[in-house]
């Protein structure tokens, strides 16, 4: 009788993880996701300037002081979120920012080239991330 209902349990706790991994996609898997869906980075080109933005995954985080600028080769200084500290294994306490993350930067003819590097709160940092705009205005 015993082993019968130890079975039983053991039945309803497979079908119940079954359905809510269905239910909830990258609930209790350690799937890292690829670095473009875990910081979706885009940007918007105005005549009074270009924001930058990122669409941090929930779990993910990008360095504060990793994100940089630069126009034409030179860096530029950026107006970023505070963020919250975080107790990182390789860089000791640093700033991070999660969420939405933006800034602006003046507009520009030329090559821009944005740099950033964040990781996953389970461990995995990603490589550092260039991206180029080239301004047509």
């Amino acid at each position: 009788m015993k082993q019968t209902f130890l079975c039983l349990v053991c039945l309803i706790i497979l079908i119940v993880s079954q359905n809510t991994s269905a239910q909830f996609p990258g609930l209790g898997t350690s799937e890292i996701l690829p670095v473009d869906a875990a910081f979706r980075f885009g940007y918007l080109e105005e005549d009074a300037g270009i924001t930058l933005f990122w669409q941090v995954q929930p779990g993910y985080f990008l360095y504060r002081d990793k994100i940089a600028v630069l126009m034409d080769g030179t860096e530029i200084d950026l107006q970023l979120a505070e963020g919250r500290w975080y107790l990182d294994e390789t860089f000791g306490r640093v700033r991070v920012l999660d969420g939405y993350v933006s800034t602006g930067i003046p507009r520009a003819i030329g090559k821009v080239s944005v740099h950033y590097q964040g990781c996953a709160e389970r461990g995995y940092c990603y490589p550092p991330q260039a991206e180029e705009i080239t301004s047509v205005k």
